[in-house]
């Protein structure tokens, strides 16, 4: 007797997603992909070596300026936090503060530098 495989859900899901052929690939995927490119760029050489402490709501305008049209999708707004953490993995830290905020603080900066605001905060 033959047995029929049985997956789990998500694996399936997975197994038998369509991907996208590289022509199917919209050129505003291109052009998101090169703003993430320049905002890690200025991550990478401004705000890690002068140890600022930014808010990611400037993160995501500093993406907007980045991108041609000026316009990010609301689902680019609400994941950027998860594609910054993918992308600086040890290298900051991203939690909220009191008021609710999300901050992305270098790991490089100190908790006595961060109380005594050493640091600039955008």
């Amino acid at each position: 007797m033959l047995l029929k495989p049985h997956y789990h859900h998500s694996c399936y899901k997975n197994y038998t997603r369509m991907k996208p052929r590289p022509e199917d690939v919209k050129e505003g995927d291109n052009e998101l992909e090169e703003a993430y490119g320049s905002l890690f760029e200025y991550i990478r050489t401004d705000i890690i070596p002068n140890k600022k402490i930014v808010q990611v709501t400037f993160l995501t305008s500093k993406l907007k300026s980045f991108v041609p049209s000026g316009e990010i999708s609301e689902s680019t707004r609400k994941n950027i936090r998860r594609r910054l953490e993918s992308e600086f993995e040890n290298s900051v830290h991203i939690f909220p503060d009191d008021k609710g905020w999300l901050l992305m603080v270098p790991v490089s900066v100190t908790l006595q530098e961060g109380k005594n605001s050493r640091c600039d905060i955008f």
